[in-house]
């Protein structure tokens, strides 16, 4: 979605819209469900992709002390880490939801 949408305000409102309604139905918090949805627009996977990254790599000098290859490496790590964290909350949820449902 991400390279479709640049705007990281509307990847991050399109992306709540529709998943805020879902996780609620699944006894998730909305802060939970818009925390999740920011740190997924963070990413920067293209070099195009995040305005906070880009001010800051330009700030630091450019190419003259990193390349956008040795970060994107960051960016494939954070974004893995992000995905193990959806699917440990997704299942803790699930998990918690049944658990109480079953002491009743």
């Amino acid at each position: 979605m991400r390279f479709v949408v640049i705007s990281q305000t509307a990847t991050f409102s399109l992306f709540f819209v529709v998943m805020a309604p879902i996780a609620a139905s699944l006894g998730i918090s909305e802060f939970i469900t818009g925390f999740v949805i920011s740190a997924g627009c963070l990413v920067w996977n293209s070099s195009y992709q995040n305005a906070s990254w880009l001010t800051a790599f330009a700030g630091a000098g450019g190419d003259e002390f990193t390349t956008f290859k040795e970060q994107l490496k960051m960016s494939v790590g954070y974004s893995v880490m992000l995905i193990v964290g959806m699917q440990y909350e997704t299942a803790m949820t699930i998990l918690s939801s049944t658990t109480h449902s079953m002491q009743l």
